[in-house]
């Protein structure tokens, strides 16, 4: 049975704000109907800052003439400037997980995790007990099922990793699923 879904493409124009400078290598997330925008570099190998960009993108907000994105200053406790990082939400958190200073692998790859709450608008680490977090890494994909962040590949530095890793919130234990090396 084939079945045929209906979308459409709809621009929000913001009339000011602060506007986030262009860039890549950043993490793009939305958490109910805004969008959130986290790291990334405008000048190559040049990580931007820890602040956050966020925006309304409802359909209610759309339709109005008063979309305006607002930047939420990092802080103290916010991770440091990175690009090419994991991001993925869970609930009202939005979290980060490694990347790098730099697109050069001896640009300090990383492998802290940290969340924001967009509630308190505050950052917390969490912090490695075990020693189980994965290596450090970059370019990787994370995302999110249920209470778990699920951690894939990325460049480490040995080269490119298959590896997968979960990340269990409720009890922050990392979970190793595989180690398999193409």
């Amino acid at each position: 049975m084939s079945r045929s879904v209906k979308c459409s493409w709809q621009q929000i124009v913001p009339i000011g704000g602060a506007i986030p400078v262009e860039r890549s290598s950043h993490g793009v997330s939305i958490i109910s109907n805004t969008l959130y925008v986290f790291g990334g570099e405008h000048d190559a190998r040049v990580p931007i800052d820890s602040d956050i960009y966020s925006i309304n993108i409802s359909k209610e907000a759309a339709a109005s003439s008063s979309v305006a994105w607002r930047k939420i200053r990092g802080g103290e406790t916010a991770p440091i400037p990175r690009i090419a990082h994991g991001q993925a939400t869970i609930g009202n958190k939005l979290y980060v997980y490694g990347g790098r200073q730099g697109d050069q692998m001896e640009e300090k790859p990383m492998n802290d995790l940290h969340y924001f709450d967009i509630e308190s608008e505050k950052w917390t680490q969490i912090v490695d007990v075990n020693g189980n977090f994965p290596s450090p890494r970059s370019f990787h994909q994370m995302v999110s099922i249920g209470s778990s962040l699920f951690v894939f590949g990325g460049c480490g530095v040995e080269g490119r990793l298959s590896d997968l890793y979960e990340f269990e919130t409720k009890s922050s234990t990392w979970i190793k699923h595989s180690n398999v090396r193409l």
